[in-house]
């Protein structure tokens, strides 16, 4: 009996010891992959910090003479900024100085700022890790926090859809009731989409290149999405929340963006402001972090209605008015879009006309731009 029992206790000494080997390999592999992360991400700091260097390199060439046909003219007249005297005034403790000390100058500090760059990045990499579970291939730290919208209470009401002034898509006004729901204050950022395209395991935007935001941008709204891949993420969103999301119905979506009965043009108003919208008159170029243009809210404190990107609501394309002019018999099962986006102009032409609360053009379902996006609403209960 005591043989036995010896017998078993070493055998359970043994399987112990194999599971605390076991547990240390596995620890170790995460601790590996951790690293490995952390390297690629420094990787490409470095990258990104020598290819600003190469640029700015490049914009220090002497001055030529002659304002009409000089490369700093050509420059401003493509709306392209040129590094010069003005670039620094306004800035405390910043003169201009001769080209080539500034150039030396620039060259010790990107330097520095690598050096700087690369110690942070060594002081991540090679410091001790705590163990992390792993949950998947495509996610070998672990388990990410979720990245969660906030969502806006709009109650319902009657308010004037379109407008009698407007584009012939737009015409005529006519009345519409809409029950209460909740929006996404944002339109849905890379952040959120990227962990819906690791989760999921669906394609990612064609100009990312891989399953993560590019890095840098991960507050942007996110582009370049269809209409089927809106719907997809709001089914992923609904499944992790334990809520039903979906795509607005255009009824809905002008009426957040005309603050309901008020049946205001813009979200902030009647009268157009720049500086409210990320449009062309803003100059950007290019969709902007999401919540950018505070002052563009609406009265409920949703953003960017108007700008930034176009987003895809629910809703089939349809034209107002019965003229019997049947313009969509070859679009009937095309999506409408909504809220213009950062190329648009408040005094752009139709089609699809000045960019408002109003405007609405409308795409096929597997239509890709880079100035589309989306967000999500959710019903009331």
């Amino acid at each position: 009996f005591a043989q036995r029992e010896l017998a078993r206790e070493a055998e359970a000494k043994r399987k112990l010891a194999e599971e605390e080997e076991q547990k240390r390999k596995a620890e170790e592999q995460e601790r590996d992959a951790e690293r490995k992360h952390l390297e690629e991400l420094v990787a490409q700091q470095t990258k990104v910090l020598e290819e600003k260097l190469t640029q700015l390199a490049s914009t220090m060439a002497p001055k030529t003479t002659g304002a009409a046909g000089s490369e700093s003219a050509q420059f401003h007249r493509s709306g392209i900024a040129t590094v010069g005297e003005s670039s620094f005034q306004g800035i405390p403790g910043v003169g201009f100085v001769p080209q080539r000390k500034s150039r030396l100058r620039l060259v010790l500090g990107l330097c520095v700022l690598l050096l700087i760059g690369g110690g942070v990045g060594g002081f991540f990499i090679f410091r001790p890790h705590a163990a992390i579970k792993p949950s998947g291939p495509n996610n070998p730290r672990g388990p990410e926090a979720p990245i969660k919208a906030q969502l806006i209470d709009i109650p319902g009401g009657t308010f004037q859809m379109g407008r009698n002034d407007g584009p012939p898509t737009e015409v005529p006004a006519h009345a519409v009731t809409v029950a209460g729901f909740a929006m996404d204050k944002t339109e849905v950022t890379n952040a959120e989409y990227a962990q819906f395209i690791r989760e999921a395991n669906h394609a990612p935007p064609e100009q990312w290149g891989s399953i993560k935001a590019p890095v840098g941008e991960e507050l942007l709204p996110v582009s370049n999405i269809s209409y089927d891949d809106a719907v997809a993420f709001a089914a992923w969103r609904s499944k992790r929340d334990g809520v039903t999301y979906r795509l607005p119905t255009e009824e809905e979506w002008e009426y957040a963006a005309r603050n309901g009965n008020k049946d205001n043009l813009y979200p902030w108003g009647n009268t157009w402001q720049s500086g409210r919208a990320a449009t062309a008159e803003s100059g950007v170029g290019a969709s902007q972090p999401v919540g950018t243009y505070a002052q563009g809210m609406n009265a409920w404190g949703v953003l960017d209605l108007v700008g930034n990107v176009w987003e895809w609501t629910s809703s089939k394309a349809s034209l107002y008015a019965r003229t019997g002019d049947d313009r969509l018999a070859q679009q009937k099962d095309w999506i409408v879009i909504r809220g213009g986006g950062y190329a648009s102009s408040a005094k752009g032409a139709f089609p699809p006309g000045p960019v408002s609360s109003t405007i609405r053009n409308w795409e096929p379902p597997n239509y890709k731009n880079p100035y589309l996006g989306f967000r999500l609403v959710k019903s009331s209960s």
